[in-house]
């Protein structure tokens, strides 16, 4: 039984689920407004996209029905070069090309890393 089972069946009916996915493009580090460069998130794409067609196998079987949703950005702010590519490093499936440390270093502060998120909001069946 997948996640979304189990959730459902915890939920009573009419039940909601937020569903937050990102959307499937490799993040964007920008200083003050200008394009840097993109982390190389290839390897979490494929693992995203499994995540996805899971939950929207639930709501074709009948579980979920979507009711809304919402695209928006979300923004990881750091001060400097090296705690950007220090957090970086503890996300799963993201790589950085190997010429983006050279050019974070020549960045000015504060460093953003900008991923694009859907919101689901999903009604349990």
């Amino acid at each position: 039984m997948n996640a979304l089972q189990k959730i459902h069946a915890s939920l009573a009916p009419g039940g909601l689920l937020l569903d937050l996915q990102p959307l499937l493009s490799d993040a964007a580090v920008v200083s003050r407004g200008r394009l840097i460069g993109r982390l190389d998130e290839s390897e979490f794409r494929a693992y995203a996209e499994a995540v996805a067609e899971a939950r929207d196998e639930t709501v074709h079987r009948g579980l979920f029905a979507r009711e809304r949703q919402l695209v928006c950005d979300a923004v990881h702010r750091f001060g400097s070069a090296a705690e950007l590519l220090a957090e970086v490093s503890t996300w799963t499936g993201t790589a950085v090309p190997a010429d983006l440390p050279d050019l974070l270093d020549e960045a000015a502060p504060p460093l953003d890393v900008r991923e694009g998120a859907r919101l689901v909001l999903l009604r349990a069946l």
